[in-house]
């Protein structure tokens, strides 16, 4: 049984200009997990840890937030013939900062505010993946499932008052991820070598707004070993990143 406390008093901002506003924010977090390991045979393993983690803040001049919340980790491992194969699952918590629990109004140009949002709703993450590893004669391979749960993620929020434009932020709805990536390398002899993956996820959002995104890539590399010199060319395909900052 393992236990982590983390207690934080005190933090202070004093902002001036044309909103002088005073803030203080009490923040305490406590986290009580419990460890698990079993080997059901020599193949077959499980490493877990469950816990509970009770996240409480208030900031000044607002309601204090209490939350309890579980967190779960879970690794099931099975050894193959020449490989490995793993699954593996996990659901947290979100924890917010003072970047984001605020009142403070800050004027970016004549026309645009930003400011924080202290009555952000609680948020959790879920991921689970299953992953293979193993080796045909010369032959490296590899191979990952994934899925990826947001909700509640915090992404910016656009609203008019009085005669400006004020970013904030807001966290509600779902994001949902879903991946897979095959990759393999081969040797052909103490000279030549080859290795590359093909990559393929699909983001899914219902936040602020809902739409998808599709994206496939790859890349392959080479290593050519020359006495005392090596070459390394390599090709990468286009890739697309997604943020969830920039769902606006």
């Amino acid at each position: 049984m393992s236990a982590i406390y983390n207690l934080s008093r005190g933090k202070h901002s004093q902002y001036e200009g044309s909103h002088p506003l005073r803030q203080s924010l009490w923040k305490n977090e406590s986290l009580v997990f419990l460890s698990y390991n079993y080997a059901f045979s020599p193949k077959l393993s499980l490493r877990s840890r469950v816990g509970v983690d009770w996240l409480q803040y208030r900031l000044h001049g607002c309601e204090k937030f209490s939350k309890l919340s579980p967190r779960v980790n879970l690794n099931f491992q099975y050894q193959l013939k020449g490989g490995m194969l793993l699954w593996s699952s996990s659901y947290n918590n979100y924890n917010y900062g003072m970047d984001l629990i605020n009142q403070a109004r800050i004027e970016l140009n004549p026309y645009l505010v930003q400011t924080g949002n202290p009555n952000l709703k609680s948020g959790c993450s879920f991921n689970s993946f299953l992953y293979y590893s193993g080796k045909i004669k010369k032959t490296g391979l590899s191979a990952i499932l994934q899925y990826k749960l947001e909700h509640n993620p915090v992404v910016h929020d656009y609203y008019v008052q009085d005669t400006y434009l004020v970013r904030s932020f807001i966290n509600r709805g779902n994001i949902h991820y879903y991946a897979a990536i095959l990759a393999a390398s081969h040797s052909f002899n103490r000279m030549f070598s080859l290795s590359g993956d093909i990559r393929y996820n699909y983001t899914s959002v219902h936040s602020v707004c809902s739409f998808g995104n599709r994206n496939l890539t790859g890349n392959l590399n080479a290593n050519v070993y020359l006495g005392d010199f090596s070459l390394s060319p390599y090709v990468n395909f286009r890739n697309v990143s997604f943020q969830n900052w920039r769902i606006d």
